[in-house]
């Protein structure tokens, strides 16, 4: 087998800014999803990033003994402000990110689940370059 490569990939929608993959699971593992959240720049939205990391956080550890069917992320706090956009102030919406207003207002729900949250698993950090290269990034200090 012979394999070259044609071409570097390179992401031109986030330039000097941070990305934060979220990873999602439907019923018992039945399925996967994932919801990127991204257009953190760098040097500038930093505590816009801190925030959302240990939202996160919160959202990874909201059901330390596991999630029942109907179990919701409503009780979470920060869940309506990154996902659900509904329940924020038009200065609040409008003061995010301009990638963060496109893909932090909505969270999973399981396609099979008629209407069930799909359960937030884990997150990655990822910078995008200046030349849109994708770098993994490693998180220190979030609670």
């Amino acid at each position: 087998m012979e394999l070259t490569i044609k071409e570097k990939v390179i992401n031109l929608s986030y330039l000097n800014a941070y990305v934060v993959e979220c990873e999602a699971m439907y019923g018992d593992a039945d399925g996967w999803g994932e919801v990127e959240v991204g257009g953190f720049t760098r040097g500038k939205d930093e505590h816009l990033l801190k925030e959302f990391l240990e939202f996160c956080e919160r959202m990874k550890n909201a059901y330390p003994h596991g999630r029942g069917g109907y179990d919701d992320y409503g009780h979470v706090e920060g869940f309506d402000k990154w996902f659900n956009a509904d329940n924020l102030t038009r200065e609040e919406f409008e003061s995010f990110p301009k990638k963060v207003q496109e893909l932090s207002t909505e969270w999973l729900n399981d396609p099979q689940g008629d209407g069930i949250e799909a359960t937030f698993r884990d997150y990655e950090v990822f910078y995008y370059d200046e030349s849109g290269i994708k770098h993994k990034v490693e998180v220190k200090g979030i609670k």
